[in-house]
């Protein structure tokens, strides 16, 4: 028993020792970390904001790669519908070529149509403001000769004409766009849409109307009362 009790006080001793040792050596080393902080504290300051702005700089460019990326998918949408050539849509460092999509398809301030959605637009648009537009040879919405009627809706459509801005419209529902940023794939817009818009930039928006909703036959809206609202979302 007594053999049993000195082992154990030994035992004891040595846990003490360790632990104690332990300590010793944790304090010994925060007090020569905090030393070594009081006399180099500028020089790690600047490491650590070294660090911090290379991984702001890194989330700045992921950032930038975004907005290119999408820039890209409206450039492809727009040369799509106006039957630009695909081999200038993505270009070198992906450089912005909005002004050879625009030159080609010689596009300027007022409201275009795409060629294959002229006839039906026309039929929207003169159905809805009681009106007669017409769309000349270069694909622009032209005011009526004399207007007929006035409305929100025909002052809404005269602005849009007289803009410095360019509104292109294309009756569909679909549009070409990037999946993944390499893969070319047609896009659906929203199926109970009228119409979806996009800001291409500044100056140029882009309108598609859904042919398969202004074309629904419904009961509680007259075909009149869709075409307005068509209007009404661009």
């Amino acid at each position: 028993m007594i053999v049993n009790m000195k082992n154990i006080l030994i035992y004891l001793a040595i846990v003490i020792c360790i632990i104690g040792g332990c300590f010793l050596y944790w304090y010994f080393s925060l007090y020569l970390f905090e030393k070594d902080l009081e006399e180099h504290g500028d020089e790690y300051k600047v490491t650590v904001d070294q660090e911090n702005e290379k991984n702001f700089d890194k989330d700045q460019s992921t950032t930038e790669q975004l907005n290119i990326t999408a820039s890209k998918d409206k450039r492809i949408m727009l040369a799509d519908m106006l039957n630009v050539d695909n081999e200038i849509l993505i270009t070198e460092d992906n450089v912005d070529n909005t002004n050879k999509i625009i030159e080609k398809a010689n596009l300027h301030k007022g409201i275009f149509v795409v060629e294959s959605s002229r006839e039906k637009f026309l039929e929207i648009v003169n159905t809805a403001t009681e009106n007669m537009y017409s769309i000349n040879d270069e694909g622009y919405l032209v005011k009526p000769i004399n207007q007929t009627k006035a409305s929100d809706l025909t002052q809404k459509l005269n602005d849009y004409i007289d803009s410095e801005n360019t509104t292109v419209i294309n009756i569909s529902n679909t549009y070409k766009g990037l999946l993944n940023d390499n893969m070319l794939l047609d896009f659906m817009i929203e199926r109970t849409l009228y119409v979806q818009t996009f800001d291409y930039n500044d100056n140029i928006k882009i309108v598609l109307i859904n042919p398969d909703r202004i074309n629904e036959k419904s009961e509680d809206i007259t075909q009149k009362e869709i075409y307005e609202e068509v209007l009404i979302g661009m």
